[in-house]
Protein backbone atom coordinates (compact mmCIF):
# COMPACT_ATOMS: atom_id res chain seq x y z
CA UNK A 1 0.00 0.00 0.00
CA UNK A 2 1.23 3.49 -0.84
CA UNK A 3 -0.21 6.95 -0.56
CA UNK A 4 -0.71 6.75 -4.32
CA UNK A 5 -2.82 3.62 -3.88
CA UNK A 6 -5.05 5.72 -1.64
CA UNK A 7 -5.22 8.53 -4.22
CA UNK A 8 -3.00 10.79 -2.07
CA UNK A 9 0.12 12.58 -3.29
CA UNK A 10 3.06 12.36 -0.87
CA UNK A 11 3.55 15.57 1.08
CA UNK A 12 6.13 18.01 -0.25
CA UNK A 13 9.53 18.32 1.39
CA UNK A 14 8.37 21.60 2.92
CA UNK A 15 5.24 19.98 4.42
CA UNK A 16 7.27 17.11 5.85
CA UNK A 17 9.63 19.62 7.43
CA UNK A 18 6.71 21.53 8.95
CA UNK A 19 5.18 18.33 10.30
CA UNK A 20 8.44 17.03 11.76
CA UNK A 21 9.19 20.33 13.44
CA UNK A 22 5.65 20.44 14.83
CA UNK A 23 5.85 16.95 16.40
CA UNK A 24 9.48 16.91 17.51
CA UNK A 25 8.70 18.07 21.04
CA UNK A 26 6.04 15.38 21.44
CA UNK A 27 8.43 12.54 20.60
CA UNK A 28 9.17 10.24 23.52
CA UNK A 29 11.68 7.54 24.32
CA UNK A 30 13.37 6.17 21.22
CA UNK A 31 10.97 7.82 18.75
CA UNK A 32 13.54 10.51 17.74
CA UNK A 33 15.89 7.71 16.62
CA UNK A 34 13.40 5.91 14.37
CA UNK A 35 13.50 8.14 11.30
CA UNK A 36 17.31 8.47 11.23
CA UNK A 37 17.66 4.68 11.65
CA UNK A 38 15.29 4.16 8.73
CA UNK A 39 17.13 6.77 6.64
CA UNK A 40 20.53 5.13 7.20
CA UNK A 41 19.29 1.59 6.45
CA UNK A 42 20.48 0.06 3.16
CA UNK A 43 18.37 1.52 0.35
CA UNK A 44 16.44 3.35 3.11
CA UNK A 45 14.52 0.11 3.59
CA UNK A 46 13.79 -1.53 6.95
CA UNK A 47 11.52 -4.09 8.53
CA UNK A 48 10.14 -3.63 12.03
CA UNK A 49 12.67 -6.23 13.22
CA UNK A 50 15.68 -4.42 11.75
CA UNK A 51 14.38 -1.06 12.95
CA UNK A 52 13.94 -2.49 16.44
CA UNK A 53 17.54 -3.68 16.47
CA UNK A 54 18.82 -0.34 15.19
CA UNK A 55 17.19 1.67 17.98
CA UNK A 56 17.38 -0.81 20.84
CA UNK A 57 13.93 -2.37 21.15
CA UNK A 58 13.85 -6.01 22.24
CA UNK A 59 11.42 -7.02 19.52
CA UNK A 60 9.71 -5.83 16.38
CA UNK A 61 6.52 -5.03 18.31
CA UNK A 62 8.02 -2.00 20.08
CA UNK A 63 9.44 -0.53 16.89
CA UNK A 64 6.21 -1.16 15.01
CA UNK A 65 4.11 0.47 17.74
CA UNK A 66 6.34 3.51 18.22
CA UNK A 67 6.86 4.10 14.48
CA UNK A 68 3.08 3.96 14.07
CA UNK A 69 2.56 6.44 16.91
CA UNK A 70 5.12 8.82 15.39
CA UNK A 71 3.51 8.45 11.96
CA UNK A 72 0.07 9.13 13.45
CA UNK A 73 1.34 12.41 14.92
CA UNK A 74 2.68 13.43 11.50
CA UNK A 75 -0.58 12.38 9.83
CA UNK A 76 -2.59 14.41 12.31
CA UNK A 77 -0.51 17.52 11.60
CA UNK A 78 -0.85 16.98 7.84
CA UNK A 79 -4.59 16.29 8.06
CA UNK A 80 -4.25 12.77 6.66
CA UNK A 81 -6.59 9.99 7.76
CA UNK A 82 -4.82 6.82 6.67
CA UNK A 83 -5.75 3.19 7.33
CA UNK A 84 -2.06 2.48 8.02
CA UNK A 85 -0.25 5.53 9.42
CA UNK A 86 3.26 4.42 8.44
CA UNK A 87 2.23 4.98 4.80
CA UNK A 88 3.10 8.64 5.42
CA UNK A 89 6.74 7.56 5.90
CA UNK A 90 7.15 4.65 3.51
CA UNK A 91 5.92 2.44 0.74
CA UNK A 92 5.58 -1.26 1.55
CA UNK A 93 6.93 -4.47 0.13
CA UNK A 94 6.88 -8.00 1.49
CA UNK A 95 10.27 -9.12 2.75
CA UNK A 96 11.59 -12.12 4.59
CA UNK A 97 12.47 -10.99 8.08
CA UNK A 98 14.73 -12.86 10.46
CA UNK A 99 11.88 -14.73 12.10
CA UNK A 100 8.88 -14.41 9.78
CA UNK A 101 7.54 -12.60 6.77
CA UNK A 102 7.41 -8.88 7.40
CA UNK A 103 6.66 -5.75 5.49
CA UNK A 104 9.70 -3.87 4.30
CA UNK A 105 9.28 -0.12 4.67
CA UNK A 106 10.91 1.93 1.90
CA UNK A 107 11.29 5.59 2.93
CA UNK A 108 9.46 8.14 0.79
CA UNK A 109 12.07 10.32 -0.97
CA UNK A 110 10.47 13.61 0.09
CA UNK A 111 10.75 12.53 3.72
CA UNK A 112 14.41 11.61 3.26
CA UNK A 113 15.09 15.04 1.75
CA UNK A 114 13.22 16.75 4.59
CA UNK A 115 15.37 14.91 7.16
CA UNK A 116 18.49 16.08 5.30
CA UNK A 117 17.32 19.69 5.07
CA UNK A 118 16.43 19.72 8.77
CA UNK A 119 19.90 18.28 9.45
CA UNK A 120 18.40 15.41 11.41
CA UNK A 121 20.62 13.18 9.24
CA UNK A 122 23.82 13.66 7.26
CA UNK A 123 23.07 13.23 3.54
CA UNK A 124 23.88 9.78 2.28
CA UNK A 125 23.47 8.51 -1.26
CA UNK A 126 21.25 5.48 -1.80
Amino acid sequence: MTLGDLGIKPPSVARYKQALLAVQWDMKGRQPNLLPAHYYAPDRTVTATTLAGAVGYKGWQGANLQYGILASMVCQFLGLDLPYYVAVFATFDAALGREHWELAWVMIPQLAQALEELRWVKPKPL
